[in-house]
Protein backbone atom coordinates (compact mmCIF):
# COMPACT_ATOMS: atom_id res chain seq x y z
CA UNK A 1 0.00 0.00 0.00
CA UNK A 2 1.19 3.81 -0.97
CA UNK A 3 1.32 6.67 1.50
CA UNK A 4 -0.38 9.72 -0.20
CA UNK A 5 -0.87 12.81 1.04
CA UNK A 6 -4.55 14.43 -0.02
CA UNK A 7 -4.13 18.09 -0.29
CA UNK A 8 -7.60 20.09 -0.19
CA UNK A 9 -7.90 22.89 -2.36
CA UNK A 10 -9.80 25.66 -1.97
CA UNK A 11 -12.72 26.39 -2.22
CA UNK A 12 -13.25 22.97 -0.82
CA UNK A 13 -11.06 23.94 1.81
CA UNK A 14 -13.29 27.02 2.80
CA UNK A 15 -15.90 24.74 3.41
CA UNK A 16 -14.27 22.11 5.51
CA UNK A 17 -13.50 25.00 7.63
CA UNK A 18 -16.78 26.28 8.30
CA UNK A 19 -17.77 23.15 9.10
CA UNK A 20 -14.60 22.70 11.84
CA UNK A 21 -16.95 23.21 14.84
CA UNK A 22 -17.72 20.49 17.04
CA UNK A 23 -13.96 21.15 18.27
CA UNK A 24 -10.59 21.43 15.97
CA UNK A 25 -9.47 18.58 13.90
CA UNK A 26 -5.67 18.84 15.48
CA UNK A 27 -7.49 17.42 18.63
CA UNK A 28 -10.45 14.90 17.12
CA UNK A 29 -10.17 14.51 13.46
CA UNK A 30 -12.50 14.56 11.48
CA UNK A 31 -15.11 13.84 14.32
CA UNK A 32 -14.33 18.04 15.19
CA UNK A 33 -16.37 18.52 11.45
CA UNK A 34 -19.70 18.75 11.68
CA UNK A 35 -20.86 18.33 7.82
CA UNK A 36 -24.99 18.49 8.54
CA UNK A 37 -26.90 20.75 5.36
CA UNK A 38 -27.28 23.16 7.81
CA UNK A 39 -23.74 23.97 7.82
CA UNK A 40 -23.05 23.80 3.94
CA UNK A 41 -25.65 25.64 3.14
CA UNK A 42 -24.30 28.83 5.09
CA UNK A 43 -21.05 28.74 3.33
CA UNK A 44 -22.97 28.52 0.15
CA UNK A 45 -25.02 31.19 0.88
CA UNK A 46 -22.19 33.14 1.86
CA UNK A 47 -19.67 32.02 -1.01
CA UNK A 48 -21.91 31.72 -3.63
CA UNK A 49 -22.73 28.53 -6.41
CA UNK A 50 -19.60 29.00 -8.73
CA UNK A 51 -17.17 27.77 -5.98
CA UNK A 52 -19.74 25.44 -4.50
CA UNK A 53 -19.57 23.93 -7.79
CA UNK A 54 -15.75 24.06 -7.73
CA UNK A 55 -16.11 22.16 -4.17
CA UNK A 56 -18.36 19.91 -5.51
CA UNK A 57 -16.13 18.49 -8.65
CA UNK A 58 -12.97 19.08 -6.17
CA UNK A 59 -14.69 16.52 -3.98
CA UNK A 60 -15.78 14.14 -6.68
CA UNK A 61 -11.58 14.21 -7.12
CA UNK A 62 -10.40 13.43 -4.02
CA UNK A 63 -13.48 10.92 -3.32
CA UNK A 64 -11.51 9.03 -6.67
CA UNK A 65 -8.47 9.17 -4.07
CA UNK A 66 -9.76 8.14 -1.45
CA UNK A 67 -12.08 5.10 -2.77
CA UNK A 68 -8.53 3.23 -4.27
CA UNK A 69 -7.69 0.65 -2.07
CA UNK A 70 -4.42 0.40 -2.87
CA UNK A 71 -3.47 4.00 -1.09
CA UNK A 72 -3.30 4.95 2.40
CA UNK A 73 -4.24 8.24 2.40
CA UNK A 74 -3.39 11.17 4.97
CA UNK A 75 -5.15 14.00 5.19
CA UNK A 76 -2.67 16.84 7.51
CA UNK A 77 -5.76 19.11 7.52
CA UNK A 78 -8.66 16.18 8.77
CA UNK A 79 -6.26 14.92 10.85
CA UNK A 80 -6.77 11.85 9.32
CA UNK A 81 -5.54 8.59 8.08
CA UNK A 82 -6.76 5.39 5.71
CA UNK A 83 -5.02 3.04 7.43
CA UNK A 84 -7.75 0.61 7.57
CA UNK A 85 -11.21 0.36 6.24
CA UNK A 86 -13.02 1.77 9.02
CA UNK A 87 -10.70 5.00 9.02
CA UNK A 88 -11.30 4.98 4.51
CA UNK A 89 -15.12 4.73 5.39
CA UNK A 90 -15.33 7.37 7.86
CA UNK A 91 -13.60 9.54 5.10
CA UNK A 92 -15.67 8.73 2.64
CA UNK A 93 -18.36 9.66 4.47
CA UNK A 94 -17.50 13.24 5.45
CA UNK A 95 -16.76 13.88 1.82
CA UNK A 96 -20.01 12.35 0.70
CA UNK A 97 -21.78 14.28 3.21
CA UNK A 98 -20.26 17.61 2.15
CA UNK A 99 -21.29 16.59 -1.31
CA UNK A 100 -24.63 15.64 -0.41
CA UNK A 101 -25.14 19.09 1.60
CA UNK A 102 -24.06 21.01 -1.87
CA UNK A 103 -26.58 19.51 -3.79
CA UNK A 104 -29.53 20.56 -1.67
CA UNK A 105 -27.72 23.82 -1.21
CA UNK A 106 -27.21 23.98 -4.61
CA UNK A 107 -31.05 22.77 -5.61
CA UNK A 108 -29.41 20.59 -8.70
CA UNK A 109 -28.43 17.08 -8.95
CA UNK A 110 -24.65 17.32 -9.24
CA UNK A 111 -24.08 14.12 -10.27
CA UNK A 112 -24.87 15.72 -13.85
CA UNK A 113 -22.05 17.67 -13.53
CA UNK A 114 -19.79 15.40 -15.75
CA UNK A 115 -21.93 15.40 -18.40
CA UNK A 116 -22.60 19.27 -18.15
CA UNK A 117 -18.75 19.64 -18.39
CA UNK A 118 -18.48 17.60 -21.56
CA UNK A 119 -20.84 19.93 -23.37
CA UNK A 120 -19.39 23.13 -21.97
CA UNK A 121 -16.45 21.98 -24.09
CA UNK A 122 -18.00 21.90 -27.30
CA UNK A 123 -18.15 25.83 -27.27
CA UNK A 124 -18.17 28.84 -24.69
CA UNK A 125 -22.11 29.58 -24.25
CA UNK A 126 -22.66 33.69 -24.49
CA UNK A 127 -23.63 33.86 -21.12
CA UNK A 128 -19.93 32.51 -20.49
CA UNK A 129 -18.13 35.34 -22.41
CA UNK A 130 -20.52 38.12 -21.32
CA UNK A 131 -18.98 37.33 -18.07
CA UNK A 132 -15.70 38.81 -19.47
CA UNK A 133 -17.68 41.64 -21.48
CA UNK A 134 -16.51 39.66 -24.83
CA UNK A 135 -18.97 39.63 -28.07
CA UNK A 136 -17.03 37.77 -30.44
CA UNK A 137 -16.81 34.82 -32.49
CA UNK A 138 -15.47 31.96 -30.86
CA UNK A 139 -12.51 30.32 -32.79
CA UNK A 140 -10.84 26.89 -31.74
CA UNK A 141 -7.36 26.82 -31.13
CA UNK A 142 -5.16 23.68 -32.39
CA UNK A 143 -3.51 21.75 -29.73
CA UNK A 144 -4.02 20.28 -26.69
CA UNK A 145 -7.34 19.31 -25.35
CA UNK A 146 -9.12 20.62 -27.87
CA UNK A 147 -10.93 23.09 -25.23
CA UNK A 148 -9.56 26.31 -25.95
CA UNK A 149 -11.28 29.57 -27.81
CA UNK A 150 -9.93 32.42 -29.18
CA UNK A 151 -12.44 35.34 -28.78
CA UNK A 152 -10.99 39.06 -29.96
CA UNK A 153 -7.86 39.27 -27.55
CA UNK A 154 -8.64 36.49 -25.12
CA UNK A 155 -8.27 32.63 -24.68
CA UNK A 156 -11.45 31.53 -23.03
CA UNK A 157 -10.92 28.05 -22.02
CA UNK A 158 -12.90 24.73 -20.16
CA UNK A 159 -11.42 24.42 -17.13
CA UNK A 160 -9.17 21.30 -16.18
CA UNK A 161 -7.95 21.83 -13.16
CA UNK A 162 -10.35 24.16 -10.74
CA UNK A 163 -8.43 26.44 -8.76
CA UNK A 164 -5.64 26.91 -11.32
CA UNK A 165 -6.75 30.20 -13.17
CA UNK A 166 -7.37 31.58 -9.10
CA UNK A 167 -3.46 30.58 -8.42
CA UNK A 168 -1.80 31.88 -11.11
CA UNK A 169 -3.90 35.39 -11.13
CA UNK A 170 -3.20 35.58 -7.33
CA UNK A 171 0.56 34.07 -7.10
CA UNK A 172 2.12 34.30 -10.33
CA UNK A 173 1.49 37.81 -10.22
CA UNK A 174 4.01 38.42 -7.96
CA UNK A 175 6.88 36.70 -10.42
CA UNK A 176 8.92 38.82 -12.15
CA UNK A 177 9.18 37.20 -16.18
CA UNK A 178 12.61 37.40 -17.42
CA UNK A 179 13.02 35.39 -20.10
CA UNK A 180 9.33 34.63 -20.99
CA UNK A 181 6.09 35.21 -20.82
CA UNK A 182 2.83 34.16 -19.20
CA UNK A 183 -0.68 34.63 -20.70
CA UNK A 184 -2.35 36.02 -17.38
CA UNK A 185 -5.46 34.65 -16.16
CA UNK A 186 -8.70 37.79 -15.83
CA UNK A 187 -11.23 37.83 -13.62
CA UNK A 188 -15.16 38.12 -14.85
CA UNK A 189 -16.62 41.67 -14.61
CA UNK A 190 -17.51 39.92 -11.30
CA UNK A 191 -14.23 39.31 -9.49
CA UNK A 192 -14.31 35.87 -10.13
CA UNK A 193 -11.51 33.73 -11.61
CA UNK A 194 -13.60 31.03 -13.19
CA UNK A 195 -17.40 30.88 -14.45
CA UNK A 196 -19.48 28.26 -15.02
CA UNK A 197 -16.60 25.72 -15.79
CA UNK A 198 -14.46 28.28 -18.17
CA UNK A 199 -11.82 30.75 -17.30
CA UNK A 200 -10.00 33.37 -20.04
CA UNK A 201 -6.27 34.47 -20.11
CA UNK A 202 -4.44 37.03 -22.24
CA UNK A 203 -3.72 36.05 -25.63
CA UNK A 204 -0.04 36.77 -26.40
CA UNK A 205 1.55 36.25 -29.50
CA UNK A 206 3.68 33.43 -30.61
CA UNK A 207 3.71 29.87 -32.12
CA UNK A 208 4.20 26.45 -31.51
CA UNK A 209 7.44 25.43 -33.29
CA UNK A 210 7.38 23.18 -36.24
CA UNK A 211 9.09 20.57 -34.18
CA UNK A 212 10.29 18.09 -37.26
CA UNK A 213 11.21 20.48 -39.94
CA UNK A 214 12.27 23.27 -38.32
CA UNK A 215 13.08 22.27 -34.24
CA UNK A 216 13.58 24.98 -31.68
CA UNK A 217 14.24 22.42 -28.59
CA UNK A 218 17.13 24.76 -27.33
CA UNK A 219 14.31 27.78 -27.00
CA UNK A 220 11.59 25.26 -25.37
CA UNK A 221 14.10 24.52 -22.78
CA UNK A 222 15.95 27.88 -21.95
CA UNK A 223 11.92 29.06 -21.79
CA UNK A 224 11.31 26.63 -18.72
CA UNK A 225 14.70 27.17 -17.37
CA UNK A 226 13.66 30.65 -17.00
CA UNK A 227 10.10 29.73 -15.63
CA UNK A 228 11.24 27.59 -13.08
CA UNK A 229 14.00 29.89 -11.88
CA UNK A 230 11.44 32.18 -11.26
CA UNK A 231 8.70 29.91 -9.58
CA UNK A 232 11.35 28.31 -7.58
CA UNK A 233 10.68 29.69 -4.23
CA UNK A 234 7.11 29.62 -4.61
CA UNK A 235 4.87 26.64 -2.59
CA UNK A 236 3.02 24.60 -4.38
CA UNK A 237 -0.62 24.90 -4.96
CA UNK A 238 -2.16 21.54 -3.80
CA UNK A 239 -3.88 20.60 -7.06
CA UNK A 240 0.01 19.76 -8.18
CA UNK A 241 0.79 17.17 -5.51
CA UNK A 242 -2.62 15.35 -5.86
CA UNK A 243 -5.05 14.80 -8.48
CA UNK A 244 -6.51 11.50 -10.50
CA UNK A 245 -5.68 12.70 -14.02
CA UNK A 246 -4.25 10.51 -16.22
CA UNK A 247 -1.14 12.71 -16.24
CA UNK A 248 -1.22 12.89 -12.53
CA UNK A 249 -1.10 8.87 -11.89
CA UNK A 250 1.73 8.18 -14.42
CA UNK A 251 3.20 10.94 -13.05
CA UNK A 252 2.85 9.42 -9.48
CA UNK A 253 4.33 5.95 -11.35
CA UNK A 254 7.27 7.74 -12.70
CA UNK A 255 8.54 8.34 -8.97
CA UNK A 256 7.47 5.10 -7.61
CA UNK A 257 5.07 6.56 -5.80
CA UNK A 258 1.63 4.70 -7.42
CA UNK A 259 1.51 0.90 -8.95
CA UNK A 260 0.55 0.83 -12.61
CA UNK A 261 0.14 -2.53 -14.49
CA UNK A 262 1.75 -1.69 -17.70
CA UNK A 263 0.83 -3.81 -21.37
CA UNK A 264 3.70 -5.98 -22.00
CA UNK A 265 5.06 -4.07 -24.68
CA UNK A 266 4.93 -1.12 -22.31
CA UNK A 267 6.96 -2.77 -19.81
CA UNK A 268 9.39 -4.11 -22.14
CA UNK A 269 10.39 -0.43 -22.77
CA UNK A 270 10.24 0.66 -18.93
CA UNK A 271 12.20 -2.45 -18.01
CA UNK A 272 15.19 -0.91 -19.69
CA UNK A 273 14.72 2.71 -18.39
CA UNK A 274 14.44 1.50 -14.68
CA UNK A 275 17.96 0.66 -14.24
CA UNK A 276 19.17 4.73 -15.74
CA UNK A 277 16.87 6.24 -12.82
CA UNK A 278 18.88 8.30 -10.50
CA UNK A 279 18.47 11.50 -8.55
CA UNK A 280 17.68 14.72 -10.17
CA UNK A 281 18.01 17.04 -7.17
CA UNK A 282 15.89 18.86 -4.67
CA UNK A 283 12.22 19.20 -6.16
CA UNK A 284 9.92 22.19 -6.40
CA UNK A 285 6.99 23.44 -8.66
CA UNK A 286 7.51 22.80 -12.35
CA UNK A 287 6.13 23.30 -15.53
CA UNK A 288 5.85 19.46 -16.91
CA UNK A 289 4.30 19.81 -20.44
CA UNK A 290 6.57 22.60 -22.00
CA UNK A 291 6.74 20.79 -25.29
CA UNK A 292 4.13 21.64 -27.18
CA UNK A 293 3.42 24.94 -24.69
CA UNK A 294 6.33 27.46 -25.23
CA UNK A 295 5.22 30.29 -27.99
CA UNK A 296 8.05 31.56 -30.32
CA UNK A 297 7.59 34.84 -31.73
CA UNK A 298 9.92 37.19 -33.51
CA UNK A 299 11.03 39.63 -30.85
CA UNK A 300 9.56 38.94 -28.03
CA UNK A 301 10.82 36.09 -25.01
CA UNK A 302 9.06 32.74 -25.12
CA UNK A 303 5.31 32.34 -24.05
CA UNK A 304 4.51 29.93 -21.85
CA UNK A 305 0.94 28.67 -21.40
CA UNK A 306 -1.05 25.96 -20.45
CA UNK A 307 0.49 25.48 -17.26
CA UNK A 308 0.70 21.81 -16.07
CA UNK A 309 2.61 22.09 -13.02
CA UNK A 310 4.18 19.14 -10.26
CA UNK A 311 6.56 19.53 -7.49
CA UNK A 312 9.15 17.77 -8.84
CA UNK A 313 12.87 18.31 -9.96
CA UNK A 314 13.26 20.97 -12.72
CA UNK A 315 15.81 18.46 -14.76
CA UNK A 316 12.91 16.18 -14.52
CA UNK A 317 10.50 19.06 -16.59
CA UNK A 318 13.66 19.06 -19.17
CA UNK A 319 13.58 15.46 -19.79
CA UNK A 320 10.07 15.81 -20.87
CA UNK A 321 11.09 17.74 -23.79
CA UNK A 322 13.14 15.37 -24.59
CA UNK A 323 11.48 12.48 -24.45
CA UNK A 324 8.57 13.94 -26.23
CA UNK A 325 11.32 14.77 -29.28
CA UNK A 326 12.53 11.34 -29.13
CA UNK A 327 9.46 9.52 -29.15
CA UNK A 328 7.41 11.97 -31.30
CA UNK A 329 9.56 13.73 -33.59
CA UNK A 330 12.52 11.91 -34.64
CA UNK A 331 14.80 13.98 -32.94
CA UNK A 332 18.68 13.30 -33.14
CA UNK A 333 19.88 11.53 -30.04
CA UNK A 334 23.01 14.02 -29.29
CA UNK A 335 19.85 15.76 -28.17
CA UNK A 336 19.96 15.64 -24.22
CA UNK A 337 23.59 16.29 -24.24
CA UNK A 338 23.56 19.27 -26.09
CA UNK A 339 20.79 20.47 -24.14
CA UNK A 340 22.88 19.36 -20.61
CA UNK A 341 19.64 17.11 -19.57
CA UNK A 342 20.90 14.12 -18.16
CA UNK A 343 19.96 10.72 -19.24
CA UNK A 344 18.21 9.67 -15.96
CA UNK A 345 16.08 12.95 -16.57
CA UNK A 346 15.23 11.09 -19.36
CA UNK A 347 14.75 7.94 -18.59
CA UNK A 348 12.14 9.17 -15.25
CA UNK A 349 10.42 11.61 -18.01
CA UNK A 350 9.95 8.41 -20.57
CA UNK A 351 8.06 6.48 -17.63
CA UNK A 352 5.76 9.08 -17.22
CA UNK A 353 4.82 9.10 -20.72
CA UNK A 354 4.31 5.31 -20.92
CA UNK A 355 2.27 5.19 -17.92
CA UNK A 356 0.54 8.25 -19.26
CA UNK A 357 -0.44 6.10 -22.53
CA UNK A 358 -1.30 2.97 -20.31
CA UNK A 359 -3.62 5.49 -17.77
CA UNK A 360 -5.59 6.36 -21.34
CA UNK A 361 -5.48 2.97 -22.45
CA UNK A 362 -7.18 1.59 -19.39
CA UNK A 363 -9.99 4.00 -20.30
CA UNK A 364 -10.38 2.94 -23.68
CA UNK A 365 -8.78 6.25 -25.12
CA UNK A 366 -6.16 4.77 -27.20
CA UNK A 367 -5.92 3.68 -30.79
CA UNK A 368 -2.88 2.73 -31.86
CA UNK A 369 -0.95 1.24 -28.88
CA UNK A 370 1.40 -1.12 -30.13
CA UNK A 371 2.45 1.88 -32.66
CA UNK A 372 2.77 4.33 -29.40
CA UNK A 373 4.72 0.87 -27.62
CA UNK A 374 7.07 1.18 -30.85
CA UNK A 375 7.65 4.63 -30.38
CA UNK A 376 8.55 3.80 -26.74
CA UNK A 377 10.73 1.29 -27.37
CA UNK A 378 12.67 2.94 -29.91
CA UNK A 379 13.10 6.00 -27.71
CA UNK A 380 14.28 4.08 -24.40
CA UNK A 381 17.19 2.37 -26.92
CA UNK A 382 18.11 5.77 -27.37
CA UNK A 383 18.48 6.84 -23.96
CA UNK A 384 20.15 3.39 -23.07
CA UNK A 385 22.72 4.42 -25.41
CA UNK A 386 22.69 7.83 -23.91
CA UNK A 387 23.75 6.37 -20.69
CA UNK A 388 26.50 4.58 -21.03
Amino acid sequence: MHNVDMQIPRPLDDLVGRCETYCVAGCCGIEAFDPSPQEVERWVERSGSERALTAVRQIDELLDLVSDERLCVTSQRLNHMTFNARARRDLVELLAALRSGLETALGMDVSKLAEMDRTLREQPPAWALESWGLHGSPVRLDGGQGNAWAVDDVVVKAVETYGLAEWSGEELAKVRQRGFRLAMPIRTRSGQWETGGWSASYRIDGNVPDHRNRPRWREIIEAGRAFHRAVADLAPPSFATGGTSWWAVADRYAWNEEDLLLDPELEASAALLRPLLADLGEPQLVHCDLTNNVLLADGEPPGVIDLSLYRRPPSYAEGVVVADALTWHDADEELAAALGVPAAAVARALLFRIATTQARADDGAVDQLPEEARRYRRAAMTVVRMAG
